[in-house]
């Protein structure tokens, strides 16, 4: 493989947030990603070397069915933990909480987008240990809310560890022991 220098790149290189705004470059850049998550990296690897091979980023006929299916499970999954969230005060901000443990980023960006009266999205993954902060807000920072709970990030995308204390007060809350609201 020929090494590719920055120079040589046509764009800047975004977030994954970002790619909405590449055009074809981005929606190459997404249709990729969910191939890289469905195959796997190895299967991955060995159909991405072939197509730099041939000199063309062509996504073929099998490939475009899973792409297909893959944003269908993803289409079903927004809709799902919309119907489901919950909102919560937390100091100044107003969020939309689901719990989620797949598809976070698609999740809490077209929420964001969907509820502008939101500050952000907290997606809670318990079998991650983890809350992923997304906002669509300029003056909101959730990586200041990130911290706050020992976490970190950026700007619009953030996370933090979803301590044992937490996760133990959620089961309590959820069981209707002792639920502190």
């Amino acid at each position: 493989l020929k090494e590719i220098t920055e120079d040589e790149i046509p764009f800047d290189i975004p977030g994954t947030w970002e790619w909405v705004n590449l055009g074809q470059y981005g929606k190459i850049s997404e249709e990729l990603n969910i191939l890289l998550s469905e195959y796997g990296e190895c299967q991955f690897i060995e159909q991405f070397y072939a197509m730099l091979k041939s000199g063309l980023l062509n996504i073929n006929n099998e490939d475009a069915a899973i792409i297909a299916a893959y944003k269908r499970r993803e289409a079903r999954a927004v809709e799902q933990k919309e119907k489901e969230m919950r909102k919560i005060v937390l100091g100044e901000y107003t969020i939309g909480v689901v719990y989620a443990e797949e598809h976070i980023n698609i999740i809490g960006n077209t929420l964001c987008k969907r509820h502008p009266e939101l500050d952000c999205i907290a997606l809670v993954n318990c079998g991650h240990g983890g809350i992923s902060f997304r906002t669509a807000k300029d003056d909101v920072d959730v990586s200041a809310i990130a911290a706050k709970f020992g976490g970190g990030g950026h700007r619009a995308a953030a996370g933090a560890p979803l301590g044992e204390i937490a996760a133990i007060n959620l089961l309590k809350c959820i069981f209707g022991e002792g639920c502190r609201a």
